[in-house]
């Protein structure tokens, strides 16, 4: 679990991680969400690391979720996504899409990152 100082940074992070594991051929999940957190004991907790936690979980190897929340923030920022036909449904009962990040159109892009 790691934070970042805005959702369009998390994602490339990502998006550069999953690329660095696909090319060492290690199976990573990686999944990103946006809200407020809780740091107790040095621990990222409450309802928004919950969350992301699911999002990552139902990420394939290699793949970026991210939730809509996640993907309606960062518009205008370049980066790209696909409806995946996945979703979770947090302890609030709402139902969220997720989204895939568009590797191809970020793997272009991660140079410069």
């Amino acid at each position: 679990m790691a934070t970042f100082d805005g959702p369009a940074r998390a994602v490339r992070c990502g998006a550069t991680i999953a690329e660095v594991a696909r090319r060492l051929q290690l199976p990573f999940h990686i999944g990103a969400h946006t809200g407020e957190c809780e740091l107790i004991d040095g621990t990222i907790q409450g309802m928004t690391s919950d969350i992301a936690a699911q999002v990552a979980t139902e990420a394939t190897p290699g793949e970026v979720l991210v939730s809509r929340t996640v993907r309606d923030l960062v518009a205008g920022s370049g980066l790209r996504f696909h409806e995946c036909g996945k979703h979770i449904q947090p302890e609030d009962d709402s139902d969220l899409t997720l989204y895939c990040v568009d590797a191809a159109h970020l793997h272009s892009t991660l140079l410069s990152y």
